[in-house]
């Protein structure tokens, strides 16, 4: 069986996530504290730090509120019902 040493991420920043330190999970496999630019820490595996992890959740939830915004202000517009195809389409 042949063991492979991790890379050295400390330091580096991966979109939102600045790797602070060098951890272990329990059983032994390497993993990274990093602190997202909005101000949260958080542990992360190294191989989710490789292959795409960009914040703690905060993009997610960011563009979760965006959309909320967006579509509570496209229903406050006001729209006209028109038959399209045997169906009811709001135009706005």
């Amino acid at each position: 069986m042949t063991t492979h040493q991790a890379p050295n991420l400390q330091g580096q920043r991966f979109h939102r996530l600045l790797v602070r330190a060098r951890t272990r999970d329990k059983r032994g496999r390497t993993t990274w504290l990093c602190t997202c630019d909005c101000g949260s820490e958080l542990v992360v595996p190294t191989y989710r730090l490789l292959h795409g992890q960009r914040s703690c959740g905060c993009i997610m939830r960011e563009h979760t509120a965006n959309v909320a915004a967006k579509r509570a202000i496209e229903q406050s517009k006001p729209y006209v019902l028109v038959a399209k195809n045997g169906k009811w389409v709001r135009i706005w």
